[in-house]
């Protein structure tokens, strides 16, 4: 499989890789495993990095792909950046992140830093710790 995922406690962010030739499937089952992880918590942000991937879905698997993100009950209340390193990318992230919106996700995609996305990341956990529950 060519998807990896880190949780980084200190900085809350979770961070999915997507590398060289995937498929849905996969993505889908990474995003997965992530939400199994031990150490992924709530309040914590998702950085999915698609920079290194050799995979360009068709529409359909890229809405389906949103569909999944923002049907995920564990996964809809973090805030998701995804960063793209080719124009082609970003508009697959753009898309993803567009349809995320639309179902309630906190979404936002980045070309190609991941500074100023683990940034984002880190002013949305900020703004949700700091809302009236």
């Amino acid at each position: 499989m060519s998807i990896s995922h880190t949780v980084d406690p200190e900085t809350k962010i979770a961070i999915i890789g997507i590398h060289g030739v995937s498929n849905l499937e996969e993505i889908v089952q990474g995003i997965d495993h992530l939400l199994n992880d031990r150490e992924f918590r709530a309040g914590y942000g998702v950085l999915i990095d698609i920079r290194e991937m050799r995979y360009t879905p068709f529409a359909d698997e890229a809405a389906k792909l949103a569909e999944a993100i923002a049907r995920s009950r564990s996964l809809r209340n973090h805030p998701i950046a995804m960063v793209a390193s080719r124009r082609a990318q970003l508009g697959l992230a753009e898309m993803i992140t567009d349809v995320a919106k639309v179902r309630g996700v906190v979404a936002r995609a980045f070309r190609p830093n991941l500074g100023a996305a683990a940034i984002w990341l880190d002013q949305q956990m900020r703004l949700h710790r700091s809302e009236p529950h």
